[in-house]
C-alpha cells in the first residue's frame, strides 16, 4: 500500500474533507494497485458510481457528490462499458443518481500499445 504523508507545521483544514470518515480530503488522490483479476476495476466502478452521486460505498460516505476522474490502463472501452452496466443494475441507481453519476465521472483509457 502506498501512503504519502505530508508533515507540516500546521494542522489540516478538516472542513475540506470529501468523505466521512476522513478518508480523503479535497484534491486528494486514491491509487488502486494490484494484480489482474482481483476486482480493482469492479470495485472502483462501483465506488465511483456511488460517490459521484453522493452515496456511500464500502463504508465511506462522501460529503457531497464527488467529481471523479479515472485513468484506466488495464481494461478497454468494451470491458468498462460492461462493468458499468452491470454495476448500475446491481446498485439499482435511480434515474437521478445515474444522471448525476454520468455528469460527475470521467474515464480515460490508456494503453502502452496505442499509437
Amino acid at each position: 500500500m502506498l501512503i504519502n504523508v505530508i508533515v507540516s507545521g500546521s494542522p489540516p483544514d478538516l472542513t475540506k474533507r470529501s468523505s466521512e470518515p476522513r478518508f480523503s480530503c479535497v484534491e486528494g488522490t486514491l491509487l488502486v494497485v494490484g494484480p489482474s483479476g482481483i476486482g480493482k476495476s469492479s470495485a472502483s466502478i462501483q465506488q465511483h458510481l456511488l460517490w459521484s452521486a453522493g452515496e456511500p460505498a464500502f463504508g465511506i460516505t462522501p460529503a457531497k457528490p464527488l467529481k471523479i476522474s479515472t485513468i484506466q490502463a488495464e481494461d478497454d472501452a468494451g470491458d468498462l462499458s460492461e462493468i458499468v452496466s452491470c454495476a448500475r443494475r446491481h446498485l439499482k441507481l435511480s434515474s437521478e443518481q445515474a444522471a448525476l453519476s454520468r455528469k460527475n465521472c470521467t474515464n480515460t483509457i490508456t494503453s502502452p500499445y496505442r499509437t
